[in-house]
């Protein structure tokens, strides 16, 4: 007897969808791709909310609130008839990637195996760990093989940044095998052999000063501030945009910000004047590709095309959905960390880098083509 199939679009605390799940397949129902079912559930302290849509039914409990879930199990029941259940369903084993048939099972299920112990090398030492997530100096990975990790060339462990010969070690500023140092407040964005520049200081011809505005970022010669001012690290030049940064992005010679007051703005660095210039419905992000600008305005992700500024596509984006994703440009809905051209999300308390997690991040800078994080625990270099 061939099963029905229903595609479950559940709503609610995690916490009952695998009661909802299993409901189903006791019931005879497999889960995947077939007829709707939509099942919301809210909780407040002993109250219970829920609300059914199937087919042409559309029943809910809103006027008449439970204080027990097991009345909306008793509705589905009156809704879903039982089916056969089936004698026999697949059985899938990870470890070793195969498929059986077995009996007296009601539905597909995952082999469960007890967690492992691997080894763990970490610059030819070895350590022998359960499986599960291990951090490793601040980058965190999940043990479930033999593992292998050579971090010292890409990690430096209580340094906060580091800017070719220049680092900082949370105090001061110091070069390589020199003994001269001096004391800095805050973890910088860029030093050199004149300068160091930070959010809130700057350190020129030997003396520290407080910006008057805050710096929100420097990319190779470009110094931005809080109030939309832009200007070169030698200071030969300054533009003051009219409105203050939400996010930006910079792309070789190019600058697209968005402003408080919805505009979005492409700027030509090297030329220093403004290439496109127009107003967006709730603007919360922008960036850039090769060949399209993108701005993601209220509930769409707006293209459009970089030379002559023609809508491309319009993708609309759901509410709830985590991400939006275009070839290696991410837009994380309410969790980006600006500026978006960096590449630095955050989900609940955990930040990541692509699909790395960062623990303890502070903040992110490119320097000489390398994309460097700094943590709690030292600094992080990447290829960009």
């Amino acid at each position: 007897m061939k099963q029905p199939v229903l595609t479950l679009l559940y709503e609610g605390p995690e916490e009952y969808k695998q009661s909802i799940e299993n409901f189903f397949f006791e019931r005879g129902y497999l889960l995947g791709v077939g007829t709707p079912v939509y099942v919301y559930i809210a909780h407040d302290k002993n109250l219970y909310a829920w609300k059914v849509t199937y087919q042409e039914k559309a029943i809910d409990n809103f006027s008449n609130l439970s204080s027990n879930i097991s009345l909306l199990f008793d509705e589905l029941k009156n809704i879903f008839e039982k089916k056969t259940t089936p004698e026999y369903s697949i059985i899938y084993d990870p470890i070793t990637n195969s498929i059986n048939i077995q009996k007296g099972k009601n539905k597909p299920y995952i082999v469960e195996h007890k967690r492992n112990v691997y080894p763990l090398i970490i610059n030819g030492q070895t350590k022998n760990l359960r499986e599960g997530f291990v951090t490793v100096e601040g980058m965190t990975v999940y043990l479930g093989k033999p593992m292998e990790i050579t971090y010292s060339e890409n990690f430096f462990k209580d340094i906060y940044g580091i800017f070719g010969k220049y680092k900082f070690d949370g105090t001061k500023v110091f070069e390589d095998h020199l003994n001269s140092y001096f004391t800095y407040p805050e973890t910088p964005y860029y030093i050199d052999s004149e300068k160091v520049i930070s959010m809130h200081y700057k350190y020129e011809k030997g003396k520290l000063q407080q910006n008057q505005i805050p710096i929100i970022d420097v990319y190779k010669n470009y110094v931005f501030y809080s109030d939309g001012t832009l200007e070169n690290i030698d200071k030969l030049w300054q533009y003051k945009f009219h409105y203050t940064p939400v996010d930006w992005f910079f792309s070789e010679n190019l600058l697209l910000v968005s402003f408080i007051n919805n505009n979005v703005i492409l700027f030509d660095l090297s030329r220093r004047r403004i290439l496109f210039e127009k107003f967006f419905k709730d603007v919360w992000g922008v960036g850039l590709t090769k060949d399209s600008i993108f701005i993601a305005s209220d509930n769409s992700l707006i293209e459009l095309d970089i030379k002559k500024f023609r809508t491309k596509n319009t993708y609309e984006i759901i509410k709830g959905q985590d991400f939006v994703i275009y070839n290696d440009l991410k837009f994380v809905y309410g969790n980006v960390l600006k500026p978006r051209y960096k590449g630095i999300y955050k989900i609940k308390d955990t930040y990541y880098y692509m699909d790395k997690k960062i623990k303890d991040y502070i903040l992110s800078y490119i320097w000489n083509g390398n994309f460097y994080i700094v943590t709690k625990e030292g600094t992080w270099r990447f290829n960009k």
